[in-house]
Parts: C-alpha cells; structure tokens; sequence
C-alpha cells in the first residue's frame, strides 16, 4: 500500500490552480490472481462499491456486465451527491450512503454511512483519498484495490471461470500495450 497524504482529501484537492485536473495514484492495488497469496478468484466473496456519478466506478461496472459477473461480484452504491463525511471532525466532503436516493444502497458490510468509513474501517488509521470504485474483500474485510483500470483488467481475465461470458472482451485492452 502506498502511503497516504498528510490529511482527509477530495478530488478538489487534486485541482492545480489552473483548473486541471491532477491526478494522485491510487493507494490500494492489490492484485486477485487464481496463483495470488491472498486475493483469488471466488463468486460472492468480492464487493464493488461504487458511484453512478463516478465515470471510472462506471467503467469497472460496465466491465462487470460485458463479462456476466453480476452474480460473482456483489455492488453497494453510494448516492450521487457528496457531504461532510466527519461532521464536527474535519470539513471532508465525500460519498455517502443513502439508500433513500434513487439507485444508491445502504453499506451491506458496516452500514457505514459514508466511503470515508468503509476504508476507515478496513484499514484503520487509513488518511488519504476516499474513492470509488473500491474493490473490497469480504472474506478478509480488506480493500483489496481502488484503481479502476486495475479493477477492469481483473474482471477481464480473473474470474473467466465463473463469467456468464467468458469470451466477452477477449480482445479488451483496458489500456495501450505501452502503458502497462
């Protein structure tokens, strides 16, 4: 695991003062490989959570259908809209769970109330970005990666054996060859 930034941060934080948008990596990246240590393959033992607002949390779900892994990989959705996530705390705006919200859900694992606490509680004394998409697992109550092309790749080619469509995106680079 990388280490995180000194404090709670946003992708406002990621803003330059020319308005662009620059981008710091992703803290988790662990791998789910069949030959892996600690993340294999498994139908239900994994959990997606993600934004519909977020177009990377987009891209792993949309890689999630194209494969037929809806049965395999569980989603928890956070509501489109960001709050305080430590009210009283810091003034950490982020994802929130609100089941009442068109499409979101509640926490299936804590009932956390925001992403913030998903990886508060995962990994405690965790202080850096609290993003989606996030690839959890339950077994081990671990994030196991937060890096969407990542989590693309892996839908892709790890979980062929349970894949409705495990043809589907055979060709399917999630990036170009020299960025690997």
């Amino acid at each position: 695991m990388a280490q995180p930034t000194a404090g709670p941060r946003d992708s406002l934080a990621e803003l330059s003062r020319d308005g662009s948008f620059q981008r710091t990596p992703s803290t988790f990246r662990h791998t789910i490989a069949a030959d892996a240590e600690e993340y294999r393959p498994e139908a239900g033992r994994y959990l997606l959570y993600v934004s519909y607002a977020c177009p990377w949390a987009n891209r792993c779900l949309a890689a999630r259908t194209i494969k037929g892994l809806e049965h395999v990989i569980d989603v928890a959705v956070v509501a489109p809209i960001w709050s305080f996530t430590a009210p009283g705390k810091d003034e950490h705006r982020g994802w929130m769970f609100d089941a009442s919200v068109s499409g979101a859900t509640a926490d299936p694992i804590w009932g956390a109330a925001s992403i913030r606490e998903v990886y508060e509680r995962a990994h405690p004394g965790y202080v850096g970005k609290y993003t989606v998409p996030v690839l959890f697992d339950k077994k081990t109550r671990t994030i196991v990666n937060n890096e969407s092309q990542e989590i693309v790749r892996m839908f892709n080619s790890q979980f062929n054996e349970f894949a409705k469509y495990p043809g589907a995106c055979a060709r399917m680079r999630a990036c170009a060859h020299h960025l690997r």
